[in-house]
């Protein structure tokens, strides 16, 4: 899913839920603030953007990042036919 979607298609209403691969640590970051990060940009795909990221807790670079979508307002819209 990751590989054909880019840093910029994430701007406003998601955030990121990061999971280290190598000591499974988790911890979350808004794409914004990604894209802030000297070693991104808005044209990389989420799959590299995870190959830089540094994990908080043993410093390695391989991340797995799954896009979360945030809304204030989320209502089940819906019935039965």
């Amino acid at each position: 899913m990751t590989h054909d979607l880019q840093l910029r298609d994430f701007e406003q209403g998601y955030r990121f839920q990061v999971v280290c691969r190598t000591c499974a640590f988790e911890w979350y970051e808004n794409p914004h603030d990604v894209l802030l990060m000297p070693a991104t940009h808005d044209n990389m795909y989420l799959d590299e953007v995870g190959a830089v990221l540094r994990c908080i807790n043993c410093k390695q670079h391989n991340s797995k990042i799954t896009p979360l979508l945030i809304r204030r307002t989320h209502h089940f819209v819906g019935g039965m036919a």
